[in-house]
């Protein structure tokens, strides 16, 4: 064999390599994200927009604050999230404010695929800012603007998690993604 041939066969390798290497990476992150939403489901489901935000001057504002290893809602103490062991807190956050800022959208009206797009549009909030305080340190980021709401890389990621390791390996999940119903918290978390 000679030198082509040799890098040839290793580039196929470390290709192959690199792909199985990519969905072990998925499917470890999706079992992690997917132990995270059970600990966290009576959290999950009593968050709605209108207990957790807060108008400023031209838009919303969601301010969470680490209190006590959690982040607590500043408008409704009752709004926290432990996430003990997660590395993607504020993501997580995050990927669960889109999803019910979708919901009223997505349900009974489009594809459920919807849900898990990067960009989809809102009818409701033009401007909407998440706002995270810890101690002095203060990261925002806008989530909604002129009506688009857009998911970070990592909620993005997070949300479709709770369908990937099915999606994988079950064609019937990609034709119920296909499906326009009902959908809330509830129903995202049972699936």
């Amino acid at each position: 064999m000679n030198t082509k041939d040799c890098e040839i066969h290793c580039s196929i390798i470390m290709f192959f390599g690199f792909i199985l290497f990519y969905f072990f990476v998925c499917i470890v992150f999706c079992k992690y994200t997917n132990n995270q939403f059970k600990k966290e489901e009576k959290n999950l489901k009593i968050l709605s927009f209108t207990k957790c935000a807060n108008k400023e001057e031209n838009k919303y504002v969601i301010q969470f604050k680490f209190v006590n290893d959690k982040w607590v809602n500043m408008k409704n103490e009752y709004i926290y999230y432990s996430l003990n062991n997660y590395f993607f807190k504020k993501s997580f956050i995050i990927a669960r404010i889109i999803r019910e800022l979708r919901y009223p959208v997505v349900s009974n009206q489009m594809e459920l695929s919807k849900l898990l797009k990067r960009k989809l549009k809102v009818y409701e909030i033009d401007k909407l800012t998440i706002r995270f305080i810890d101690g002095h340190k203060i990261k925002e980021y806008e989530i909604v603007n002129k009506f688009i709401s857009t998911n970070t890389f990592l909620s993005y990621l997070i949300n479709k998690s709770r369908f990937l390791q099915e999606h994988l390996t079950n064609r019937a999940y990609k034709k119920y993604l296909r499906k326009i119903e009902r959908i809330n918290e509830t129903i995202f978390l049972e699936k």
